[in-house]
Order: structure tokens, then sequence, then C-alpha cells
């Protein structure tokens, strides 16, 4: 097989132990990945939180091979980690911006600002004007702030950037809404 700018989909596919079975792998060795906190019993939002948190620390190569060109890549990010929990396209959009991914849930009912919804786990959040500027995904909510993690982060140069945890205060004005 050859993907999308001649990836090899050997570096494209992971194998999760003990979720996948191989029935014939033609001769090609795929990475595994041993189950941690990814369950059976896990509902969406802890098997979205769970993949992003093995994100935490990486730079944004993943998530370009996933859309096919280099740019700001928070978006990327979260739609990729949908993606890879199998959320992509039924529960979850494969946006390249925020704008995008906004219009999905909407369509849906399921954008709200932020003062008209308490936040969870699982949520995807928007920053900045109308929500459009930057996005992440909720891993935790404590009172008065949310704990994301978020990519294209770290960095004002997208090509030095990486996924982050980060604590925002949820009165901060850039949050708009989730």
């Amino acid at each position: 097989w050859r993907m999308r700018n001649e990836m090899n989909p050997v570096d494209a596919f992971f194998i999760l132990e003990p979720f996948t079975t191989v029935v014939d792998t033609k001769g090609l060795k795929f990475k595994t990945t041993q189950t941690t906190r990814m369950e059976t019993n896990m509902n969406d939002a802890e098997k979205l939180i769970a993949y992003a948190e093995t994100q935490i620390g990486k730079g944004g190569e993943d998530y370009w091979a996933y859309f096919g060109y280099k740019d700001d890549w928070c978006s990327e990010f979260v739609s990729y980690c949908g993606y890879k929990c199998g959320f992509v396209p039924s529960k979850m959009p494969k946006a390249d911006t925020c704008a995008k991914a906004m219009d999905f849930y909407k369509s849906r009912n399921q954008l709200h600002k932020k003062t008209d919804y308490q936040p969870k786990p699982g949520d995807i959040v928007y920053f900045g004007d109308k929500g459009t500027e930057h996005t992440a995904i909720v891993s935790r909510v404590q009172t008065g702030q949310i704990t994301v993690i978020e990519g294209n982060a770290g960095s004002t140069d997208y090509r030095k950037s990486k996924v982050c945890e980060t604590i925002y205060k949820r009165d901060n004005p850039w949050l708009w809404g989730y």
C-alpha cells in the first residue's frame, strides 16, 4: 500500500494490544502499543484524553502528515486525536481550522459559548475572537479552571511548537467556548 505523500502504511498505523488482531501482515512489521489507559470500558471522552496525553511533547510532524501540509496545527492536532480514536468523521470532523470544526459542532447543536455551558473532560475548547484562533482538548475541569492538551503551543513559531498540557482560568477573556 502507498498513502498520501508516498507515506508507508507501516509509518501511519500502530497495533493497540490487545484490541487489534492482525490476520496477515504480508511481511510488514507494525509498531505495537501496549494498553495503558486505553481500556475497552473507557467512554469516548476518556479515550480521547488518554490518546492526547500520549502526544504531549511531540512536534507537528504527524499532524502535518495527516493533512498533507505544514502550518499552524492546533486544529489538526485535535482532529488527529479524534481520528486515532475512531471518531472521525462520525463524531468529530477532519478539520484543519477552528472555524471548520466549529461549523461541524454547530450543525449538531454541540457548540456553546463559555457563559452558557459547564465544560467537562473530553470537550473541545475554542479560543479567540469568535473561537477561531485556537483549540484544544479539555482533560480536566477544576473549580475556576480547565486543564487542556493543546497542539501548536509553547512557541510563536509553529515549526518549533509542541503538544502541551496547559491550565486556563475559565473566565480567561481569550476562552470563547466549547
